[in-house]
């Protein structure tokens, strides 16, 4: 019964008007944060840890955890649409996310080679992560519409590349 008070406080506590204006702010920065190149939500953080030096603790966390998801809901966002242009606009396929025949045949300084089993495997699962299909690599239309892509989705649909 303990656990589940504490947990109920915990939840009472994140409902705060106040921290849930933190959040906002927060999910609200990190969004325009995660739109510059190169910052992902880890370096979003970091630039923005400053900004929570004088708020209460809770708050500063709660504050944290929105711009983390602000950052990262953004960038996969803008990740999915550069790959739906890619679909879209070339003769992209998955054989174009293969490395080149010189790493996987004979390397450069004869040391290191790339075994492309294990590099299928890791595409397998780098495509999972993201959303994408296995076989084509194309964005599912699960991805898109939980990205809120249902514009892109449509394009893609009239031209047939979309899973």
């Amino acid at each position: 019964m303990d656990i589940l008070s504490n947990v109920l406080y915990g939840f009472q506590v994140t409902f705060y008007p106040t921290n849930l204006l933190y959040c906002f702010i927060g999910v609200f920065i990190g969004t325009l944060i995660g739109v510059l190149p190169g910052i992902g939500p880890v370096g979003a953080m970091a630039i923005l840890l400053p900004s929570t030096f004088h708020v209460p603790p809770v708050s500063g966390v709660i504050m944290l955890a929105g711009i983390y998801y602000g950052a990262m809901w953004l960038g996969e966002r803008i990740f999915n649409l550069e790959k739906c242009f890619n679909v879209l606009h070339t003769k992209w396929t998955r054989e174009d996310d293969l490395p080149q025949k010189r790493f996987t045949s004979k390397p450069l300084n004869g040391k290191f080679k790339i075994d492309i089993k294990s590099w299928e495997q890791m595409l397998d699962r780098y495509y999972d992560l993201h959303g994408w299909d296995k076989m084509t690599g194309k964005p599912l239309k699960e991805t898109l519409k939980r990205l809120n892509l249902n514009a892109i989705q449509t394009r893609l649909e009239q031209n047939g590349k979309v899973f």
